[in-house]
């Protein structure tokens, strides 16, 4: 692996097209052994969405994601046994008990945004707490092979760009939502739509050291080049 490939360069004439941003490539934070296992095996390790709430390591955890609804007091009437209740502070959040629980994948997304940023500093140093090691993973052809293996296992996959909204937010969240405290996270998800019940699932889509680079986490900002 070298570090003097200009990446932007490398990667970005397969860009992915977003509505409003566009990727152009994938980052997953890890440990080394387990970053070396996912170039040669290519084996992404989904877990339940729910369990992101469990989670009490700063970075890792989020005691919100995945809720169905986060409500601004001054835009909601809160009534128990009849009773209205006030003086609520911050957003009501609301987890329904028929709400899905899907396998999800999470990478870190570098996007058009990334292009607008003064200096080196692309990626916010809070993401090395995921890891010492990153793999960089080219677009189109990793988004590609992911539907390959959908296909062979009657699953539906879908992924986009988590959207970051402050506590004043009122409406929807959902896996794709998220407060914007995890806004430098810049993170991309997969969600899988199957019949799977297992807690974590093992999703092979076999070695990627043909679009993929390992390099030390630390090193990240020096390895990309805006070409």
């Amino acid at each position: 692996m070298t570090d003097k490939i200009p990446l932007i360069k490398l990667l970005c004439n397969k860009k992915i097209i977003m509505h409003e941003r566009d990727l152009y490539f994938w980052i997953k934070f890890g440990n080394r052994k387990n970053m070396e296992s996912l170039m040669t095996s290519g084996t992404l390790f989904m877990q339940r969405l729910s369990k992101f709430r469990e989670i009490e390591e700063e970075e890792r955890g989020d005691p919100d994601d995945g809720i169905d609804h986060s409500l601004q007091p001054n835009q909601t009437q809160l009534l128990i046994n009849g009773g209205a209740i006030n003086g609520v502070a911050g957003p009501i959040r609301i987890i329904e008990n028929a709400s899905v629980n899907p396998l999800i994948y999470c990478l870190y997304a570098f996007t058009s945004d990334h292009l607008k940023t003064i200096g080196k500093n692309y990626i916010d140093k809070r993401c090395l707490e995921f890891g010492d090691t990153v793999v960089i993973i080219k677009g189109a052809d990793f988004y590609e092979r992911i539907k390959t293996k959908c296909d062979k296992i009657k699953a539906e996959i879908e992924g986009k760009l988590v959207n970051y909204v402050d506590r004043s937010y009122h409406g929807k969240m959902g896996p794709f939502k998220k407060y914007s405290n995890f806004k430098h996270q810049s993170e991309y998800r997969f969600v899988l739509n199957s019949n799977i019940k297992d807690e974590n699932y093992k999703f092979d889509i076999g070695p990627i050291e043909d679009i993929a680079e390992l390099h030390p986490a630390d090193k990240v900002n020096d390895i990309i080049k805006i070409a």
